[in-house]
């Protein structure tokens, strides 16, 4: 089963903690991967990508 991004704030409720918005998505990643990797590194990874490109692209600053 591979893991999917919306239910990795779950598995950190499970644990008693809760994302925040400092941090936002980056935060949960981590926290994540600091417990899946290994065994899951290399099926987490693309979504690090993934979540790093929407960042730019959703938060690019524009020209005035």
């Amino acid at each position: 089963m591979t893991p999917r991004a919306e239910r990795w704030p779950a598995v950190l409720q499970n644990q008693g903690l809760r994302a925040t918005s400092r941090g936002g998505h980056t935060v949960i990643y981590e926290a994540v991967r600091a417990q899946l990797d290994p065994p899951l590194g290399s099926i987490l990874r693309p979504f690090n990508r993934m979540r790093a490109r929407r960042n730019e692209v959703e938060y690019r600053s524009s020209p005035l």
